[in-house]
């Protein structure tokens, strides 16, 4: 699916800083959802997704996969802002198998896993 390159980036407010309420993570949520809604150009809705999901996850970055069924392929920008795009086969590495299977996977250690596909994160960065 969609990333910044580097340096620090403090987390959010509730990702070990001070905790913060229901209503204020429903409100950014409902505010992330109004600029989607907003938005009309397929790349910079991805660009923008990307972004916000990052922040609000307090993740340095984020890619967002688009699966191309009559190929299956998954595709992505390779930065965001950048309009460059790669394509893989979508049974390749942690994103194909969460696609293949249906369901969400968390991985702390992306390298250690065995399903990393290397050539997306050189890709990608």
């Amino acid at each position: 699916m969609s990333t910044p390159q580097s340096g620090f980036r403090a987390p959010p407010a509730g990702f070990g800083g001070p905790p913060v309420s229901h209503t204020e993570k429903l409100s950014r949520v409902l505010a992330i959802c109004q600029g989607m809604n907003a938005e009309r150009d397929l790349s910079s809705l991805l660009d923008f997704v990307a972004r916000q999901s990052a922040d609000l996850l307090g993740a340095d970055r984020a890619s967002i996969f688009l699966l191309d069924r009559p190929n299956n392929e998954l595709w992505s920008k390779v930065a965001l802002g950048s309009e460059e795009t790669m394509r893989f086969d979508a049974r390749l590495g942690i994103v194909g198998a969460a696609v293949m299977s249906g369901e969400a996977s968390n991985v702390t250690d992306a390298a250690g896993d065995p399903r990393f596909y290397a050539a997306v994160d050189a890709r990608s960065g």
